[in-house]
């Protein structure tokens, strides 16, 4: 399976309700998703990264940079909102691009989520109600 139906199949375990995939969001932007939980919260899921045999992810310094660029963008455009990217691997905490993700984290974005982290599931499950 791909990573993004991989996390849309926990989304959905989880308790939230696929309403639009492939969404544009702002400036021609897409998120992989929106959802709505168990209250009918809309929240916004960008699945970043595939299961390859090297470093993926939010791990991969490029990657983090291109997304948190798109992080911006849409923080600037659209009205406060849940959106998480969900990834097949982040960055160590203490490392510098790690210290960028935490910066925006409860800012720009909701979290960041490893969705290979059995931990992953338990907090979707509290967010969806």
């Amino acid at each position: 399976l791909k990573a993004s139906e991989v996390a849309m199949a926990m989304l959905q375990d989880a308790g939230f309700e696929i309403i639009a995939t492939d969404v544009k969001v702002a400036a021609g932007l897409t998120v992989t998703c929106k959802a709505e939980d168990r209250d009918g919260t809309e929240w916004l899921f960008d699945v970043v990264g595939g299961f390859t045999s090297t470093r993926s992810g939010l791990a991969r310094s490029e990657t983090l940079w291109k997304t948190l660029g798109k992080v911006a963008v849409i923080s600037a455009e659209k009205a406060p909102h849940r959106y998480v990217l969900l990834t097949t691997d982040l960055p160590a905490s203490g490392s510098g691009p790690g210290q960028a993700l935490n910066a925006v984290k409860g800012q720009s974005i909701t979290d960041a989520l490893d969705i290979t982290e059995p931990e992953t599931f338990s907090v979707l499950e509290e967010w969806a109600g």
